[in-house]
């Protein structure tokens, strides 16, 4: 664990996975590593539109895109637009301090991605 990563901050009992990602994009973490399998009541994809849907565009204008396991377990990438693919064909494959990145309990052992230097991490 890097320095960055080396706090603590607890969640209110019974908190939503909308209150979950608004206490991540208040701290500015860009990556949920969920092995608690807190956020139950949201799809993946859910996750995704939603924790871009939080982020502000002028506040976190470099965030472009989050990246999620479809329920057909493939690594996928969605932009602000609504546009997704596979990450393997994104333009964000090599730009991933560009995205927030969301690995459910299921994916969160054997999943390799290159995040930049600094990437804040909740294990949730």
């Amino acid at each position: 664990m890097q320095d960055e990563n080396n706090c603590y901050e607890g969640l209110q009992a019974g908190c939503s996975g909308l209150n979950i990602l608004q206490k991540l994009v208040d701290m500015k973490i860009h990556l949920l590593l969920d092995v608690g399998a807190l956020i139950l009541e949201l799809s993946n994809v859910e996750v995704a539109e939603a924790w871009l849907g939080l982020l502000s565009k002028d506040e976190h204008k470099h965030i472009e895109a989050a990246v999620y396991f479809d329920s057909m377990d493939r690594l996928m990438v969605r932009d602000r637009d609504g546009r997704e693919c596979t990450l393997e064909l994104s333009p964000y494959r090599m730009r991933l301090s560009h995205c927030v990145v969301y690995l459910d309990d299921a994916h969160t052992r054997g999943t390799d991605l290159k995040l930049a230097p600094g990437t804040k991490v909740n294990l949730g």
